[in-house]
């Protein structure tokens, strides 16, 4: 289910044209939900989904509760 909305780049130009305000690092089956450019490890990724809104990820963890949900990267998404 999650291969048919996964991107797929050759390049940070391309990664930069095509990625969003969230995006989730499906290389290696890591899924690692990342702010886009937050930190070290969200610069890019060759494999991902992209989001606009935390909303629109919670909604989609909800759809597709098979493969979600879905790890926060503690360097993005730091408990203050």
């Amino acid at each position: 289910m999650l291969e048919k909305n996964t991107i797929i780049v050759s390049s940070k130009r391309e990664f930069d044209k095509k990625v969003k305000s969230y995006f989730v690092n499906m290389e290696n089956n890591m899924r690692t939900l990342h702010k886009t450019g937050n930190c070290y490890y969200a610069n890019c990724a060759y494999k991902f989904i992209t989001f606009d809104s935390m909303d629109e990820v919670e909604k989609y963890e909800k759809e597709h509760k098979d493969a979600t949900p879905f790890r926060r990267c503690g360097n993005c998404f730091k408990k203050r």
